[in-house]
């Protein structure tokens, strides 16, 4: 539990480090390199990250097999099969991975050519080479990372991941005030993956005695681990399709301002995403253990209530508190030619809100082998939002684009998964919600409301954020010690700690 609770503040002070990193990153690049040469960057990279839905999730796979071994006590002769088996799985994808992204490398003249200027092909094509590989070292750099969380090292990876954050903004700061091309983002990325990598390599020797090797490939492990894998695969392709086909279609369809535009309003909604899905991983031992042991029983339930609550508590603060005050934020970190990247962070996070309330319920699914339905559905509801994108772009632009992804968002993982949960797990899906709603989420409407009351009556962008954060935060706080038994159950324990 100590060590699960360390995993988390380690977590979030690296989702913190990275949200400030990144804020300052995306204005300083928009306003040295401009936004046609950022909006390259922004398009291409979309473009080449749709080649990481051939990963097959062998992360994800990699710690549930560990966790589920540990937890049966099994020898290190198995665990290492499974390791072995897993990185060898590895390998092989990287190479279809980087065969397949040859092959789009000849592709993208035509693809761009619309939309895109010869000279502005040229340097697209220079950047995609580099990002090809920074992904593959990304991709095998996930794995070994992964190999750390089966152990329940719950904070290896949030501090490299810290160190790669810090790192990268010094490094790109000083980089492009001397020369102003995108092309030394992609080549900054593609040299610390490699270096963290290797680091990550060394670390699952020395320290966990785990050495990665083809000696124990078992087709056993691999025949067991192949439904996972596909599962996975499918929400890769669901995933990428989300993240970088409003970008991707925007990109063939406008321009790269309006790329630059939407990809401010993606940075925010990124930002949201890591601050709710950091329970979802620092939970999963426990919660696969408790499945692979008892199955589903009430004591999964309260399991899963905790990381709920933990989610609706971080991630509603930030959805609603920037409801209140996200508008001035932009403005001053991006410019008032920005202010609709505040409307497409806010469409974007409303149902992925709603979404990663009940996102731990993932590992329930790993833990009984049964995340393909989702993988699935999800699928089907990405093809409707491709469909509803190029239908709206022309008619609504960009908030058209995200209203796509949030409607169908809403669709696929908060009402169908909500009913499977319910039907075929026996899972209290809508006591998770109650829960959640009734001790947390009703505060935080009253204090989004009286943020939002005052600071739109302020002229001054900065006083509106600073007097609006205060007046979230002191409504919030006081709503929630006072009406909430959680709140209250928190405030008597932090105040026992000092006394």
């Amino acid at each position: 539990m100590k060590e699960r609770n360390k995993g988390i503040i380690w977590s979030y002070a690296y989702t913190v480090v990275n949200m400030i990193c990144g804020l300052f990153l995306s204005s300083y690049l928009l306003r040295m390199l401009g936004d046609t040469e950022y909006g390259i960057y922004q398009t291409i990279s979309s473009f080449a990250n749709c080649l990481v839905m051939l990963e097959f999730g062998t992360g994800t796979v990699l710690t549930k097999n560990i966790i589920l071994c540990r937890s049966r006590s099994a020898s290190k002769e198995e665990i290492d099969r499974n390791i072995s088996t897993i990185w060898t799985i590895t390998l092989i994808l990287s190479a279809i991975i980087a065969a397949v992204g040859l092959a789009l490398y000849i592709g993208i003249d035509n693809i761009y050519a619309n939309s895109m200027t010869a000279e502005q092909i040229t340097r697209a094509k220079q950047i995609y080479i580099v990002t090809l590989v920074y992904l593959l070292a990304s991709f095998m750099f996930q794995t070994g990372r992964s190999t750390a969380l089966g152990f329940e090292n719950y904070t290896f990876s949030s501090k490299i991941n810290l160190i790669r954050v810090v790192l990268r903004t010094g490094l790109l700061t000083l980089l492009i005030w001397f020369a102003r091309s995108a092309i030394y983002i992609a080549l900054i990325d593609a040299c610390l993956s490699i270096s963290l990598l290797l680091f990550t390599l060394y670390y699952c020797g020395m320290k966990l005695n785990v050495h990665f090797s083809f000696r124990y490939f078992d087709p056993v492990v691999f025949q067991a681990s192949i439904g996972l894998c596909m599962a996975l695969f499918i929400q890769s392709i669901v995933n990428q399709i989300n993240t970088n086909v409003d970008k991707f279609l925007i990109g063939v369809f406008m321009d790269p301002e309006m790329v630059s535009l939407y990809g401010v309003g993606m940075y925010v909604f990124s930002v949201f995403s890591s601050l709710t899905s950091v329970p979802i991983s620092m939970f999963a031992p426990q919660i696969i253990g408790e499945v692979g042991a008892r199955g589903i029983n009430e004591g999964l339930h309260n399991k899963l209530l905790q990381a709920t609550k933990l989610v609706t508590l971080i991630g509603g603060s930030v959805f609603f508190g920037f409801i209140a005050v996200g508008r001035p934020f932009v403005e001053i970190v991006y410019g008032e030619k920005y202010r609709t990247a505040w409307l497409i962070a806010v469409v974007l996070m409303s149902s992925a809100f709603l979404n990663m309330i009940t996102g731990v319920l993932v590992n329930v699914l790993d833990a009984l082998n049964k995340r393909m339905f989702r993988s699935l559905l999800i699928l089907v509801t990405t093809l409707l939002n491709v469909v509803l994108t190029i239908w709206w772009l022309p008619g609504y632009g960009i908030v058209g684009a995200a209203l796509a992804t949030a409607i169908c968002t809403a669709i696929g993982q908060v009402v169908i998964m909500g009913a499977y949960y319910t039907a075929k797990l026996k899972i209290r899906i809508l006591d998770l919600y109650w829960q959640s709603f009734k001790s947390i989420i009703i505060h935080q409407l009253i204090a989004m409301a009286a943020a939002f009351a005052v600071s739109s009556q302020i002229c001054s962008a900065l006083a509106a954020l600073v007097i609006g954060m205060c007046v979230y935060m002191v409504v919030f706080t006081a709503l929630y010690i006072t009406l909430s038994p959680d709140g209250r159950g928190q405030a008597r324990r932090v105040l026992k700690r000092k006394t």
